[in-house]
Formats: structure tokens, sequence, C-alpha cells
């Protein structure tokens, strides 16, 4: 084989090698832009999820904030006016089941704190009202007569508590929601 062969040869087999090398790399890069793509739809369709469940979340707490504002009012008509329904407990178990399906540990705290201010609320409530029975009754004897107590807490303590309490999960809400910088 003379010189010019040799060098002939060596030209194609590198051409090939480096063409085999192109077609390597085209489908490894390929490959890791298929595994790339994957990723980032399951990671916007979990931020879509997350933000669907944050906002289901925040317009419960504000219907049922609502609620615990109107509820037994200090002073109110004759007769009294019924406070806006709750929404329903269905709606509720949904989104909590969504908070905790997808939600952050500090969103599920703020929750749970949330909650049990609502919990406490509504306590109160029908604590006054079983005892404002009794009163209409007639039964205006013992601890059952004392509703302002009930009614104090309400006011003083657990309203505020609630607004507080529904503050912080929208604020956590937003942070976690806010595009990074």
């Amino acid at each position: 084989m003379t010189p010019d062969q040799k060098i002939a040869l060596a030209s194609v087999i590198s051409g090939g090698v480096v063409g085999l090398a192109g077609l390597v790399v085209a489908a490894l890069a390929g490959r890791l832009d298929r595994v790339s793509s994957r990723k980032m739809v399951r990671e916007e369709r979990h931020q879509q999820r997350l933000a669907d469940a944050y906002v289901a979340l925040l317009e419960v707490a504000e219907k049922i904030g609502n609620w615990a504002a109107l509820v037994r009012p200090a002073l109110d008509s004759m007769p009294p006016r019924d406070p806006p329904p709750l929404p329903d407990v269905d709606i509720q178990i949904r989104v909590t089941a969504l908070v905790n399906a997808y939600g952050s540990d500090d969103v599920k705290t703020r929750l749970k704190e949330w909650r049990d201010t609502v919990s406490a609320i509504r306590n109160a409530d029908l604590k006054i009202a079983r005892r404002l029975e009794y009163a209409q009754r007639g039964d205006a004897t013992g601890p059952i007569a004392d509703y302002l107590g009930p009614w104090n807490a309400l006011e003083d303590t657990l309203r505020p508590a609630e607004t507080e309490a529904r503050r912080l999960i929208t604020e956590q809400v937003a942070a976690e929601l806010r595009p990074p910088t």
C-alpha cells in the first residue's frame, strides 16, 4: 500500500469514527433532553397542582373567615341574623387532602393551627347557643346561664386569633407560590 493510499484510508477511517462519535453524542444528548423534558413536565404538573391546592385552601379559608367574623356578633338585629353558611364539609375535606398531598410542612402546620382556632370558634358558638336556649326556657341558674364568658372569648380572643392564623396561611402560600428571583 502506498503512502497516499494509507493517508486516504486513514482519512476514511477517521471520518467514519468522527461520524460515529457524532451519532453517539447526538443520541445521548437526545436521551438527556427527553429525560430533562420529562422531569420539567413532572415538576410543572406538581407546581400546578400545588398552586391549585393553595388557591382552593385560600378560598375555603376566606369563606370560613367570613363565617367566623359574622357568627354571634356582639350587636345584632332582632331576630338575630343567620351567619353565612360554612363551606360544604366535602369541599373542606378535599382541600385538606390536597394540601396534605402537595403542601409544604409549613403550610400544613399553619393550616392545623388555623383549623384548631376555627374549631374553638365553633365550640364557643355552640356553647352560646345552648346557654341562650336554656335562658329562654327560664333556666338561668348555674354555669349554663353564663353565655357572656364564651361570647367574650369569641370577641376578644378567638376572632382575632382566626384572622391572624388565616393571615399567616396566606403569607406562607404567597411566599411559596412566588416565582424565584
